[in-house]
């Protein structure tokens, strides 16, 4: 139940659920946790996943790769890159490797705020460690080059994905023909559109 309310951003119902199983085995573990601070990044709430990530600490329980994942995802939703950051910076302190989804979550932050630049050095860094990006890693960065009506720097990632081998997505053609709008470039959003068609997308 609990786990049904994270997914729909219910932060009450998540806790009181995860409450009621604290009350009935006699503790919290880290899957309950993450299940309210799943439900505190759909929102966006950093204030509520601080004070869960807090009550972890105070309990003894070790936050996991998934904690800090999701707590990167919540400051993604609220475009906080600084925040983002930090939650990589300390998980990696805690000695604990970052996945894919860590490395996309602050990729995602970087590109909601239009930082295209430093969303390519978490891009370029997620490659570093040995991870492949994906597909919505690269639209990401497409993404942010249309909140910057950058069709040049779209088309680029665009490419930068076709070489690495990943299939492009609707949303990724869409982000494509968002830049070449965004910058007025008309016959840009037309070639992109026929190659959605082309591709069957």
């Amino acid at each position: 139940i609990a786990d049904a309310c994270a997914k729909r951003g219910d932060i009450a119902g998540a806790a009181h659920w995860v409450n009621k199983v604290r009350e009935t085995s006699g503790g919290l573990n880290v899957i309950a946790c993450n299940t309210v601070l799943d439900a505190c990044a759909r929102k966006g709430d950093t204030r509520q996943a601080l004070e869960w990530l807090g009550r972890m600490h105070s309990e003894g329980i070790t936050p996991n790769v998934f904690t800090y994942t999701t707590l990167i995802s919540c400051c993604a939703r609220r475009k906080d890159i600084e925040g983002a950051v930090g939650f990589m910076q300390e998980m990696e302190r805690a000695g604990i490797r970052p996945n894919e989804v860590s490395y996309g979550a602050v990729i995602d932050a970087c590109a909601k705020n239009g930082d295209t630049d430093k969303a390519a050095e978490w891009l370029d860094k997620m490659v570093g460690a040995d991870m492949s990006p994906g597909e919505i890693a690269y639209t990401s960065l497409i993404s942010s080059c249309a909140k910057r009506n950058d069709a040049a720097g779209a088309a680029t990632w665009f490419q930068r994905m076709l070489d690495a081998g990943v299939a492009p997505s609707v949303e990724a053609c869409n982000a494509a023909i968002s830049a070449c709008a965004a910058a007025c470039d008309q016959a840009g959003a037309a070639v992109w559109f026929d190659r959605m068609q082309d591709d069957s997308l």
